[in-house]
């Protein structure tokens, strides 16, 4: 099981703010961005490749993620 330390409701104003910066970011992306910030030594495991190399934490850093090559 996990267990994660995440309150959306204390994060929102930041959710929205990337979610309208990235037309393509949903709910469950922005929140993953928003927990990349809070924990900077984390990794993202995501099948979403295209997504999360544009993505970026704090406006501008990269976000060190894990995902299947292309096909």
């Amino acid at each position: 099981a996990i267990r994660l330390d995440f309150d959306m409701s204390s994060h929102w104003p930041r959710i929205r703010t990337l979610m309208s910066r990235y037309e393509q970011m949903d709910l469950a992306d922005a929140s993953v961005v928003v927990m990349t910030e809070l924990y900077a030594r984390s990794q993202v495991l995501t099948i979403d490749r295209r997504d999360f190399s544009i993505y970026r934490r704090n406006d501008r850093q990269v976000i060190n993620f894990i995902s299947p090559e292309k096909a």
